[in-house]
């Protein structure tokens, strides 16, 4: 069900530690970092009913993560509720945004349109200049969100569930609840 999601995953794993490694003297990121994480976002599908897949059998993990949504508004600008003293509780298995958080990225008004400009977190990259980046040194989240929103569509028509393409983080109890009753009726 995860193959070509776990696969998209891989590569974007990989080119985050290829930047990480040719970028190492300007990343101020680290273990316990978490400015990156100040917005509670939506996500894809997939990523979301992965991230539960995962869940599931952990029941220390699946508690800690129930609740700390339980304990966030879902309307609240702020950061994301899964982010717990600094730790995200799903860090293993974090969507791909959160992935490359921290590196350079591309920024543009829309997908046809020349790069506006190549941005990072503000605690990364000052002695650099963002712009005298080459296309291979920074995220292309065009290219991320393109390739992830095929593997969604296709995820989404061999779920045995109807699901809208993006969810909240809200969410991720009641999939858990879904897929914890899908396994019971399978079994």
């Amino acid at each position: 069900m995860f193959d070509s999601y776990l696969h998209l995953q891989s590569k974007v794993d990989t080119l985050c530690r290829k930047l990480e490694q040719a970028h190492q003297k300007h990343l101020r990121c680290g273990e316990g970092c978490a400015d990156c994480c100040r917005y509670a976002l939506s996500f894809s599908a997939v990523e979301l009913v992965y991230i539960a897949s995962r869940l599931l059998g952990d029941d220390t993990a699946s508690v800690a993560v129930r609740q700390a949504l339980a304990a966030s508004d879902p309307q609240a600008e702020g950061p994301c509720p899964l982010l717990v003293n600094k730790r995200c509780l799903v860090y293993e298995h974090r969507p791909l945004l959160c992935r490359s958080h921290g590196l350079a990225f591309v920024v543009r008004e829309s997908p046809d349109d020349p790069p506006i400009r190549v941005t990072s977190c503000e605690l990364n990259y000052e002695t650099l200049d963002l712009d005298g980046l080459d296309a291979g040194e920074f995220v292309n989240l065009d290219t991320f969100n393109l390739l992830l929103t095929t593997v969604n569509q296709t995820f989404l028509q061999d779920f045995p569930a109807e699901l809208p393409v993006r969810l909240s983080l809200h969410e991720l109890p009641v999939i858990l609840e879904f897929l914890e009753e899908y396994q019971e009726r399978i079994s």
